[in-house]
């Protein structure tokens, strides 16, 4: 409170000493043309720092206001193919009328004029939203994270996940080329900001859509980071190494090399403390851990933690990746990637699970689950593209994962009836071995015709993969009713599964007339799988797994063909864009079982389409709405008529007579940014409903409460979802404030069989999140956070009990780098979960810091991190599904302390930076 009670005095009495301003005017061109989107902007006269800026609109008219010391400034204009507009301006009146300002046309392309140009703030090029980096200032070190922060309309969450204008950033570029695939935070954390020219946001487009000139994908957003020519030379990097208490430790290093259109990455690292393999030495990334493991059709996999802090478990993680790209006469690109992961986890929960039954009828389990795993795997991937020439692109993908590792998992359990009271105790070990690898080849041939807007592309996409795993699986239900014979499992599972596929799309799109074009494509898809699945019961006599279970023995292969041909027009304009397009899919699927000599064959034959409107409604402002309907074929799983008795208390097996599923999906999302007052806000809609849903038909036997799931369709699902968000920005100087607002509401209704009764679930989900930033001249940063979750579930059976529960986290995070030397951070959190059930902890907090100190010239920090200072740390969950509602508490990395020193490389080829003319 004191340190609040402080930052309010300090700012109170600092923005005593600033005036008020707002600057008005008109731009047009010499024939009187009224120009919109040009960037007005002020600077200090004193050292060009960017005092704000904002854009004209479609009247040309343009208002820059803002708050500042200064008493003079200079006042700018830009604009794409226009000369830019300087003048110096006294800012002693509180408002300034400037009239019509005329922008002349460049005809000379002097080094000055365009680079002045350059220096404008924001850029607004048709799609492109582009930002001058040095036009946001930031602290020395900072990297392309805390410049994305200043950046107006862009919001960075906790975890580093981006919105522009509230739509999801899901991939980032460096200069026009992928970095280390599909996680944002290897370039936005590691690449630092002097290098950086120009932050871009654009749709996200595939390479065909940006090479044809196609629509991408109005719902994500792509940002592209740009580096300076003169500093497009040289290598770049950091390394880290700590040690702590209880033997914590981690080490990391990251180097990049860049050489004009040649680049060369290297990382890698190794901790026991639940970080992804480089990002450990931050506040917000140490701790946390999760036990990742997975069983698909019987084979135990693991998902790759190379770039995932997570939180719950305790992993030690051991990874190193390498990225090379490269460009050879504009023609020829490559790019390759390789990563290497091993992981050592181990995880634990207890939960308290609540099912209920017709009849006012229910029972609970309490379960202790504990697992230990170990595994490596190998990842590669490359990118060849030519250009032949500028109509032509042919790219050619090939890709190879390997993985390999073993799982050790004990899980006890009692089941309790409402009524009855114990019904039995049970335990379960598997000792499993797995052995995966996958290889794939994606070709691509896209090549447009002299007409504008002509082209045609092939994709064809095909891989191959085969997994294969050994498991010891034990159990035991001892029943509480001594009339029941308590049941003992002793088994050997052998699993291979082997799978291909090729898919080809063929498209070909045209002008129509005018601003309408019509497409037609032609798509196949063939995919191929088999599973082999052996088990041997353990026979007492010989003491070896001899005996061959024939129930749980099979040999499966599955065909799935679906063949897709489609036809659309397309209304394309910079006011409106439409785009319909109506198809139909034969999707035949075979399931042949090889022991028994018997197959199943499904058709599902149905028409889908898919109509999409966008239309800007002046400056930062659009509509975006979509209506499709499309099958959804059951999932493998889902269809196979094979017994899965890895939960002996919950026997699942699938119905080959299942119906493809229609989902009729409605979406609209409008937003809106306003750049005289850096704020805006995002609303988006979606919603969904679905004919024949494969859901779960449940039979539970009254005596010993065994249950027997396979799947059944129904009508009546539906999901609908509401989203919305506010944010702003606001500079005063050396003061900078930030506030985002976002809701989140989700409604849905789900089915279920249980006992031949079909149970209806309602569910209301409410999610309702506030955080505020103040910064003062990147000295100091302080952001209060509050997210609240509230989930209400209506049943069509009476429960009995309370079915609302909800749960929220309070938070502040304080960092500190003042004295100049010296950085300070603290992460602190209560998390409030008042529904869990007696036993579990309803209130817990961590609090996170750090204190480090600058040496070498800045070049290298010594660090004192402490996770969980009050040694609280717990990880306690509610969740509720249909029928039952469920609390987990999680095993957890315990509070640590640990000492790291990082030290940073630069070395880069740059130029003396240019002087500015007028």
């Amino acid at each position: 409170m004191k340190n609040l009670l402080f930052l309010c005095i300090l700012l109170n009495t600092l923005s005593s000493f600033s005036q008020n301003f707002e600057i008005t005017g008109t731009l047009k061109d010499k024939d009187n043309n009224l120009i919109e989107s040009a960037t007005v902007y002020l600077e200090s006269i004193k050292d060009s720092t960017m005092i704000t800026y904002t854009i004209s609109d479609a009247k040309g008219n343009f208002n820059l206001s803002g708050n500042t010391k200064a008493k003079k400034a200079n006042f700018f204009v830009s604009y794409t193919g226009m000369m830019p507009l300087k003048k110096e301006l006294t800012l002693a009146e509180k408002i300034k009328h400037l009239g019509n300002l005329v922008l002349k046309e460049n005809s000379q392309l002097l080094g000055e004029v365009v680079v002045v140009a350059e220096r404008a703030p924001i850029t607004i090029k048709k799609d492109t939203l582009e930002f001058n980096a040095s036009s946001f200032k930031t602290g020395a070190d900072a990297n392309v994270e805390t410049l994305l922060k200043k950046l107006p309309g862009v919001v960075v969450d906790k975890d580093g996940g981006i919105k522009v204008n509230g739509m999801t950033v899901n991939k980032i570029l460096v200069n026009g080329k992928e970095f280390f695939g599909s996680d944002l935070t290897v370039a936005t954390k590691n690449l630092p900001k002097e290098i950086i020219d120009k932050i871009q946001v654009v749709d996200t487009k595939t390479k065909d859509e940006a090479f044809t000139g196609e629509e991408g994908d109005k719902e994500n957003k792509t940002i592209n980071i740009t580096i300076k020519k003169d500093m497009n030379k040289g290598f770049f990097g950091r390394a880290t190494a700590g040690y702590g208490t209880d033997d914590r430790y981690s080490v990391s290093g990251i180097l990049n090399y860049f050489n004009n259109e040649e680049r060369l990455s290297v990382l890698g690292g190794s901790n026991n403390v639940n970080t992804s393999g480089f990002n450990s030495d931050e506040v917000r990334d140490i701790g946390g851990g999760q036990h990742n493991w997975r069983k698909v059709n019987g084979v135990w996999q693991q998902s790759n933690p190379l770039f995932n802090n997570t939180t719950d478990g305790i992993t030690q993680t051991t990874s190193a990746g390498i990225h090379y790209a490269n460009e050879w006469n504009k023609k020829t690109d490559l790019g390759t990637d390789y990563i290497y992961n091993r992981s050592d986890t181990e995880a634990g929960s207890n939960s308290r699970t609540e099912t209920f039954l017709p009849n006012n009828d229910s029972y609970t389990s309490v379960s202790n689950a504990n697992s230990n795993g170990a595994s490596f795997g190998h990842n590669f991937n490359l990118e060849f593209e030519i250009k032949p020439d500028t109509l032509t692109r042919i790219s050619i993908e090939p890709g190879f994962t390997k993985s390999k590792g073993d799982l050790f998992s004990d899980n006890r359990s009692t089941r309790s009836s409402k009524f009855g009271g114990l019904i039995n105790s049970s335990s379960t070990n598997t000792d499993s071995k797995f052995d995966n690898y996958s290889t794939k080849l994606d070709v691509s041939i896209s090549r447009k015709f002299k007409v504008p807007g002509e082209s045609i592309s092939l994709w064809l996409n095909s891989g191959y993969n085969r997994n294969t795993s050994e498991e010891r699986f034990k159990s035991t239900i001892d029943y509480a009713d001594v009339t029941l014979t308590d049941e003992n499992v002793n088994q050997l599972k052998t699993n291979k599964q082997t799978g291909d596929y090729l898919n080809a799309n063929l498209r070909y799109t045209r002008v129509l007339k005018g601003n309408w074009f019509y497409n037609a494509s032609l798509r196949a898809d063939i995919n191929n799988s088999e599973i082999d699945r052996n088990t041997l019961d353990f026979d007492n006599l010989t003491q070896e797994y001899s005996n061959t279970n024939t129930n749980l023995t099979n040999e499966i292969k599955t065909n799935t063909t679906i063949f897709s041909p489609s036809a659309g027009v397309e209304y394309k304009e910079d006011k409106l864009k439409i785009r319909f397009n109506l198809g139909y899919n034969f999707t035949t699927l075979k399931n042949e079982d090889l022991l028994a000599n018997t197959s199943i064959s499904n058709k599902f034959n149905s028409p889908n389409f898919m109509v999409n409107l966008w239309k800007p409604m002046g400056q930062g402002k659009s509509i975006w709405a979509r209506i499709s309907n499309r099958a959804r074929v059951p999932q493998i799983s889902q269809l196979q008529p094979i017994v899965d008795n890895s939960n002996p208390l919950n026997t699942i097996v699938g119905n080959p007579n299942l119906k493809a599923s229609n989902v009729t999906r409605i979406s609209f999302n409008h937003r809106n940014f306003n750049m005289k007052t850096k704020s805006g806000y995002n609303i988006r809609v979606s919603t969904s409903f679905t004919k024949n849903a494969a859901i779960s038909k449940m039979i539970t036997d009254p005596v010993t409460y065994k249950r027997t799931t396979t799947y059944e369709n129904v009508n009546g699902v539906y999901w609908a979802y509401m989203s919305g968000g506010y944010n702003k920005k606001y500079k005063m100087d050396k003061h900078n404030f930030s506030y985002n607002l976002d809701l989140g509401m989700d409604l849905s209704k789900n089915k279920s069989f249980t006992n031949e009764l079909e149970l209806t679930t309602k569910s209301f989900n409410l999610q309702p999140e506030v955080s505020f930033t103040y910064n003062y001249d990147d000295l100091i940063e302080v952001t209060p956070r509050y997210n609240y979750n509230h989930n209400n579930l209506d049943y069509s059976i009476d429960l009995g009990q309370e079915t609302n529960y909800s749960s929220s986290t309070l938070g502040i995070s304080l960092e500190t780098y003042w004295p100049k030397m010296i950085e300070f951070e603290n992460d602190f959190s209560m998390n409030h979960n008042p529904n869990v059930a007696p036993g579990f902890s309803k209130t817990t907090y961590m609090w996170n810091a750090s204190l480090g100190v600058k040496m070498i010239k800045g070049k290298g920090i010594l660090k004192l991190k402490v996770f969980d200072l009050l040694n609280q740390n717990t990880s306690v969950r509610r969740s509720a599904y249909q029928d039952y509602i469920s609390d987990t508490e999680s095993l957890v990395l315990k509070q640590y302390f640990m000492l790291s020193f990082t030290y940073k490389v630069t070395k880069i080829r740059g130029k003396k930076k240019p002087s500015f003319q007028s």
